[in-house]
């Protein structure tokens, strides 16, 4: 038996499961009969059984929350007007083309995007990762730079 563990209302998924008869929270998986469950983190998980053959990675793969279906992730289109901006809390940096409910995370903060575009500005200066994390995209790694005014 193979299953995957996603996020109900992203389709990220979070882990899979491959040896055994899996278990969640030390039941086994075909034990629950609802299609989803409290992880030990706290946060519900959805899960999928998967053809034993199926090459799914928790990188490269996302679950269509509409179809339930796991579907290669693909490459970002978006862009950025600038990778380095100063440090005065009003000069931006703009992420462009994220479909609604994008998901950025910023030195480890996640941020969801609505309105098609992710700006950015401090006041601090220094260096600020920013990752895409959203489901329906490869994983992608930025690096800001907020000079000193």
């Amino acid at each position: 038996m193979k299953y995957i563990l996603y996020h109900p209302d992203t389709g990220r998924i979070k882990k899979l499961i491959t040896m055994g008869v899996p278990a969640i929270k030390g039941r086994p998986v075909a034990e629950h009969h609802r299609q989803s469950i409290e992880a030990s983190t706290g946060e519900t998980l959805a899960y999928l059984e998967l053809a034993h053959d199926s090459t799914v990675e928790y990188l490269t793969h996302y679950v269509d929350i509409n179809t339930m279906m796991v579907i290669p992730k693909t490459q970002f289109q978006g862009s950025w007007n600038k990778l380095e901006i100063t440090a005065d809390g009003i000069d931006e940096a703009i992420l462009s083309g994220l479909p609604e409910g994008t998901v950025i995370r910023v030195d480890g903060k996640d941020i969801v995007v609505n309105d098609g575009s992710f700006e950015f500005s401090t006041e601090q200066s220094g260096f600020y990762r920013i990752d895409l994390v959203s489901a329906p995209y490869l994983p992608e790694r930025w690096e800001i730079i907020a000079n000193e005014v």
